[in-house]
């Protein structure tokens, strides 16, 4: 994506609300906390039922691969760092402005950023 920004002359902004940390990850634990205590309370009540252990376990997998992907998506975020050097890889990339950085949010997930503009002065390469 940042090579075709590059080689067609368009601005680019990469926008992260993600960050590879251990506070990302366990933002999602209360989900997989919810899903394995669920078992005790069908063991409480009383008949036991296939279609209640139904509902209990199959139809809220959907938490559990939710919670799976968010993790995945932690894990995978790029770093300020890493981003960096993905933009020394460019071919060109002189030709554009680049700005990176982390945006603090208050209360919320830090968001790491680029921000890509061509460079006013420098003509379309072919």
């Amino acid at each position: 994506m940042l090579q075709d920004a590059v080689d067609t002359r368009n601005g680019i902004l990469v926008v992260e609300p993600t960050q590879r940390s251990a506070f990302n990850v366990l933002l999602l634990m209360p989900v997989l906390m919810f899903w394995l205590l669920t078992p005790l309370s069908t063991l409480a009540i009383r008949p036991f039922s296939l279609t209640r252990w139904f509902f209990t376990f199959v139809i809220p997998l959907l938490p559990l691969i939710l919670a799976h992907d968010g993790t995945v998506s932690c894990l995978r975020t790029y770093t300020p760092d890493e981003l960096r050097e993905l933009v020394l890889q460019l071919k060109n990339h002189e030709t554009f402005e680049w700005e990176i950085g982390v945006k603090r949010v208050w209360l919320g997930p830090n968001i790491v950023y680029l921000i890509g503009t061509p460079k006013a002065s420098s003509k379309k390469l072919q």
